[in-house]
């Protein structure tokens, strides 16, 4: 059975309020609440954007992998644009995304030797390895879609992240083009990824999938997020 219009605008906005609880939601996050309010210690705050920084390192090539996938030459063009931004900020005439996640993390009191050291946590690791999972096992409009859940959340998270940084800790306008940009940039993607969902998840059984693949990738972000800042320090070795 394929979906009607109704069908595709019912599961979106069902999907968007299963997002909206705590344990999925990015924006209210604890972690974007307590910078919000200045309660996040500077070594907490390092620790996350550390952490962070580690799964942004991996974007470029998951996006390629992804590329790969796809068969729908306007999904390659746009998917294009996204790597472009990712590499060298094309879109927000910035940089490449590390370099901004870099920065941030150096004018938090880091080195970038000390940042690259970073042993990644098991959450980090966990949501690197569902992407990378769902990319591999999965139609590649479910691996895009997946990001409905992620990325497409970031937006709304960054406009409360960028002003907050520079309010209680310090940061310049500079110092947090990482999450700024991603304010215009991610809120794009969601409305891209959006309509590879009303395009091509077009049956119950697909939707179900993709329901899955969303929300375990908003569940997994939250925990990266929740670990980075208040797990008191890594595992032993």
């Amino acid at each position: 059975m394929v979906a009607t219009t109704d069908d595709v605008h019912a599961f979106l906005a069902a999907l968007t309020q299963e997002l909206q609880v705590p344990g999925r939601c990015q924006a209210t996050h604890p972690v974007v609440e307590d910078i919000v309010a200045g309660r996040l210690s500077r070594e907490q705050l390092r620790r996350w954007v550390a952490q962070q920084y580690l799964f942004s390192r991996t974007v470029p090539r998951l996006v390629c992998l992804r590329y790969g996938q796809v068969t729908d030459p306007e999904v390659q063009a746009h998917l294009m644009e996204v790597i472009a931004e990712e590499l060298a900020g094309q879109q927000t005439g910035t940089e490449s995304h590390v370099r901004l996640h870099a920065r941030t993390a150096l004018a938090l009191g880091m080195t970038l030797e000390e940042l690259e050291a970073t042993p990644p946590n098991p959450e980090t690791r966990a949501l690197v390895y569902w992407q990378e999972l769902v990319i591999r096992s999965r139609p590649w409009f479910i691996a895009l879609g997946m990001k409905y859940g992620d990325e497409g959340q970031f937006a709304a998270a960054a406009a409360r992240l960028a002003p907050a940084l520079q309010q209680h800790y310090g940061l310049s306008a500079d110092d947090v083009l990482f999450y700024s940009a991603h304010v215009e940039a991610d809120a794009e993607h969601g409305r891209f990824y959006a309509d590879i969902i009303r395009k091509y998840v077009a049956t119950p059984a697909l939707r179900a999938e993709l329901r899955e693949c969303v929300l375990t990738a908003a569940e997994l972000w939250w925990d990266m997020w929740y670990a980075g800042a208040y797990r008191e320090r890594a595992r032993p070795v």
